[in-house]
C-alpha cells in the first residue's frame, strides 16, 4: 500500500521531470525551475494519494491485526510517504550531470542508516512498524543530504513556472491511466495470494520476495547511469534505436544471469530464510524470475518515457487485463508457485508489448518524416 500511495503521488511527475529536465541540464537556473515545479506538483497529487491510506488497515484487520497494531503501523508509513515524494526529484539535477559517486554514498549512507534503525526497533516495537518506521526516517534523513548535493547543480530557489508544469502534466495525463492500473498491476502476486491463499503463503512469499529486493542495487543504478543519458541523446532516430538495443541487450543478459544464480544457488539462499523456507528452490527461482522481468520491463517503460514514448492507456489498460483475467483461468492463484508464475507471466506480456509500440512508433516516425521529405 505503501508503494501504490507513492507510485499515486508521483503518477509520471518523475518521468516529466527527467523529460523537461535533459532539454535543459546545463542550465541550473532553468533546471531548477524544472525541479520546483515538479515539486509543486507532487504535493498537490500526495494530497489525493493520501486517501488511500485506510485501506492497509482494511487489509491487516482481514489477516487478524488488532486495531493498535493497524495504528501503529499507519503512522509509521507517514515519515516514508513524506520522504517518497522527493527522493526521486530530488535526484535529478545529479542524475542528468551524471554526478554519480555522491549519490551513491548517499544511498549507502541510508542503507546503513536503515539497518541500524531497524535492529533497534525489532525489540521495541511491531515488526512491520519497525521496519517502515526505520525506512522513513533513513530515507528522510538522506534526503536532506540529497538536497545538498542536487542544490550544486540547480537552483532550487526558482518559482514553479506554468509552462513548464503544462508540459509536465502532458506527460502525467499520458501516463497517469497507466499508473493507476500499475497500482494494481504492480503488486499482482500479492494481492492474489492474499485473496486466494493463506496467510503461510503470504509469509512465504514476503521472504521470497524479500531476497529477490537485492534486484533494486540494479534499478537504481540503471536509473542514475543510463536513464538520464539516453534523455539527453539529440533526436537522432538512428541513434535512438541503436542505444535501446544495445541497452536491451545487456538487460536480457543481466537477467538471464540472475535467475541461473538463485536457480543454482537456491540451497544455500532459502537457507537464511530458515527451515520453513526448505523446499522452495522452484518458488525462489520464480521470485527471482518476476523480480528480475519486472526490472527489464520497468527500465525499458523509463528509457521510453524519457523520450516521450508511452504505449496509450487505451490500448495497454485493456491488454494486460485481458492478459491476468486469462492467467488467472489457467494458473493455481492458491498456490505459491501459482501465484508467482501469474505475476512473472503478467510482467513478460507487458514488457512484450512495450516493445512492439516501440518498434510501431519509431517506424511510424520514420515513415512520417519520409512522406513529408517527399512531399
Amino acid at each position: 500500500m505503501l508503494s501504490t500511495m507513492t507510485n499515486l503521488s508521483d503518477a509520471g511527475i518523475s518521468t516529466g521531470v527527467i523529460a523537461q529536465g535533459g532539454k535543459v541540464w546545463q542550465d541550473p537556473i532553468k533546471l531548477g525551475r524544472v525541479m520546483a515545479t515538479g515539486m509543486d506538483l507532487r504535493r498537490r497529487f500526495a494530497l489525493i494519494s493520501a486517501l488511500a491510506a485506510p485501506l492497509p488497515v482494511y487489509l491487516m484487520r482481514k489477516h487478524d491485526a488488532s486495531w493498535l497494531a493497524c495504528a501503529i503501523v499507519l503512522l509509521s508509513l507517514i515519515p516514508t510517504f513524506y520522504a517518497s515524494l522527493s527522493d526521486s526529484l530530488l535526484e535529478t539535477a545529479p542524475k542528468l550531470k551524471q554526478k554519480v559517486v555522491p549519490l551513491q554514498q548517499n544511498l549507502i549512507a541510508a542503507v546503513i542508516a536503515r539497518t541500524l534503525l531497524t535492529g533497534a526497533m525489532v525489540f521495541t516495537i511491531p515488526t512491520a512498524a519497525g521496519a517502515v518506521l526505520a525506512t522513513g526516517i533513513s530515507r528522510t534523513w538522506a534526503n536532506i543530504r540529497l538536497r545538498k548535493i542536487s542544490s550544486e547543480h540547480a537552483d532550487y530557489k526558482q518559482p514553479p513556472d506554468p509552462e513548464i508544469r503544462k508540459d509536465i502534466l502532458k506527460t502525467v495525463y499520458r501516463i497517469l491511466p497507466t499508473s493507476l492500473y500499475s497500482c494494481f498491476s504492480g503488486q499482482v502476486t500479492i494481492w492474489a495470494i492474499s485473496i486466494f491463499g493463506s496467510t503461510t503463503a503470504v509469509s512465504q512469499l514476503g521472504g521470497l520476495t524479500g531476497l529477490s529486493q537485492a534486484m533494486t542495487i540494479f534499478s537504481v543504478l540503471f536509473m542514475t547511469l543510463m536513464i538520464p543519458r539516453f534523455a539527453r541523446l539529440p533526436e537522432n532516430r538512428s541513434l535512438i534505436i541503436r542505444r535501446f538495443l544495445i541497452v536491451q541487450v545487456g538487460l536480457l543478459v543481466t537477467c538471464a544471469l540472475i535467475i541461473l544464480s538463485a536457480y543454482v544457488f537456491s540451497t544455500p539462499i532459502l537457507w537464511l530464510l530458515g527451515h520453513r523456507f526448505g523446499g522452495l528452490g522452484k518458488e525462489l527461482t520464480l521470485a527471482f524470475a518476476t523480480a528480475a522481468i519486472t526490472f527489464l520491463s520497468s527500465s525499458t517503460s523509463q528509457m521510453l518515457s524519457a523520450r516521450g514514448i508511452v504505449v496509450p492507456p487505451i490500448l495497454f489498460i485493456p491488454f494486460a487485463v485481458a492478459v491476468q483475467v486469462g492467467l488467472a483461468f489457467v494458473l493455481p492463484l492458491q498456490q505459491l508457485s501459482g501465484a508467482l508464475l501469474y505475476g512473472l507471466l503478467t510482467v513478460a506480456c507487458i514488457y512484450l508489448l512495450r516493445l512492439g509500440h516501440f518498434t510501431f512508433s519509431i517506424r511510424g516516425d520514420a515513415y512520417l518524416k519520409q512522406t513529408l521529405k517527399v512531399r
